[in-house]
């Protein structure tokens, strides 16, 4: 968000988020985004752990700090996140099971790996 409002002050090219927040995603595609992250040390908080929630209808990152922040979808696999005013995409691998996210803020991309459930 800070790098947009800087391209705007000085007139240059930004991208705007589009939230759909009336977009009903399929319980089932929710599920799967459902679990813990973890941030490598590169990640924009080094070694972090998220857990994706389902609180009542709504996904939430809880942040290993202790940290709720709240998503609000963009797409069906892409969400805005209210803490940081970042993007959080969820990627899926070629089996069609969500194997990262990618955290996206000021112009970086950091990705976190799901945790493998037995």
């Amino acid at each position: 968000m800070i790098t947009d409002l800087a391209a705007m002050v000085f007139d240059e090219p930004y991208e705007t988020s589009i939230i759909n927040a009336d977009l009903k995603i399929d319980p089932k595609v929710i599920d799967g985004y459902l679990g813990r992250y973890e941030g490598d040390a590169n990640f924009f908080i080094p070694q972090a752990s998220i857990t994706v929630e389902n609180r009542d209808g709504n996904l939430a990152l809880r942040w290993s700090a202790g940290a709720v922040g709240w998503l609000t979808p963009m797409t069906e696999s892409k969400f805005y996140e209210r803490i940081f005013g970042a993007s959080v995409t969820f990627v899926k691998d070629d089996k069609g099971k969500v194997s990262h996210l990618i955290f996206n803020i000021s112009g970086g991309d950091y990705r976190a790996n799901k945790a493998q459930t037995e």
